[in-house]
């Protein structure tokens, strides 16, 4: 297969796991709500560079040697799962969001927001 024909399918089906409706796209529709939609798209950065982190890391084998290792893949995916119930009983039994302020900026730290797409992206057990 030519890297031509590679990235024909590569790049629709990479495309099409970002817009389903997962852990990602829920936290980053929860940071919109609480936080305003500017918000939510600087935060997105976060969850972008995850994935490239990932994309990156199959591409230099890691995805072989976790197939080659059954008992690290289920403790990475434990681990993982584990993690997005940590974070949706966090949102869970958070207060009720705060608006956002007139301007359309949160109060939220930005760094806060970015991390946390992040985390929750490069921990997403897909």
């Amino acid at each position: 297969m030519s890297p031509v024909e590679f990235l024909s399918l590569f790049v629709p089906a990479s495309l099409a796991l970002n817009f389903y409706p997962g852990p990602n796209n829920v936290f980053a529709l929860s940071n919109a709500a609480r936080h305003g939609l500017e918000a939510s798209l600087r935060a997105s950065l976060g969850r972008q560079l995850a994935y490239g982190g990932l994309v990156a890391a199959l591409a230099l084998g890691l995805g072989a040697l976790v197939l080659r290792s059954p008992g690290v893949f289920l403790a990475l995916r434990l681990a993982a799962a584990l993690f997005l119930v940590f974070i949706g009983l966090r949102l869970w039994l958070r207060s009720a969001p705060r608006p956002v302020a007139v301007d359309g900026w949160s109060r939220e730290p930005a760094g806060r927001l970015f991390r946390d797409e992040f985390t929750v992206a490069f921990l997403n057990p897909k």
